[in-house]
């Protein structure tokens, strides 16, 4: 097996754990054993598990990024868009498991790994954030800080699909209709002068 196809072994087994069973599971020993790949070995391509982990979700988000762009690219419709992001989300927790979310919410993995994460989830956000603002007529600020909460949404279906028996196959069209239903109030109180947002706030973090 060459470099590359051993290190994406090894990066399936953690998540394969990380879903099953949750994160502190996934130690070196865990994933030395059911990987088949020497506990020495995987020291080769990764420092500590925490590294490990971090490298797994950003393989995992840059590909569901990747293929939500190049699919959604020619959707001119907006709710059509929205539907297509979801779609992809649940498609993938629905193949994988919902080992992202679990990665997103460790704090022994976001803690030591605050530039990645957040870059990694502000450029999600933002990419959505500026159909929003388009669709809508409303700041990007205010469209990205609404993105990034509905993106915790998605996820929090992604659970229901996979522990709380919400049907795979209506999920995307229920979720899409709570975004999209989110995103018009938003606007229209904005509108309305009912939401009061700053003429120049932060973004997501940035100054």
């Amino acid at each position: 097996m060459n470099p590359e196809d051993r290190e994406s072994a090894i990066l399936d087994c953690a998540a394969t754990i990380v879903a099953r069973e949750g994160v502190s599971a996934a130690t070196m020993d865990r994933i030395s054993q059911e990987s088949n790949v020497s506990r020495s070995l995987i020291y080769v391509y990764f420092k500590n598990v925490t590294e490990l982990l971090q490298r797994l979700y950003l393989r995992e988000t840059l590909a569901l990024r990747k293929r939500q762009r190049h699919e959604s690219a020619q959707l001119e419709d907006f709710e059509d868009y929205v539907r297509c992001l979801v779609r992809l989300y649940l498609e993938n927790v629905h193949e994988k498991g919902d080992f992202m979310s679990k990665l997103m919410h460790e704090p022994t993995i976001t803690g030591e790994f605050q530039s990645d994460f957040f870059v990694a989830r502000r450029a999600a956000s933002l990419t959505i954030a500026e159909r929003i603002s388009k669709e809508h007529a409303i700041p990007v600020s205010l469209a990205a800080r609404l993105a990034d909460m509905l993106m915790g949404l998605t996820a929090r279906a992604g659970e229901q699909v996979l522990r709380f028996g919400l049907p795979y196959t209506d999920a995307p069209n229920l979720v899409a209709t709570m975004l999209m239903g989110a995103i018009e109030a938003t606007a229209n109180k904005y509108h309305r002068g009912k939401i009061v947002w700053p003429s120049e706030p932060e973004v997501l973090g940035e100054n």
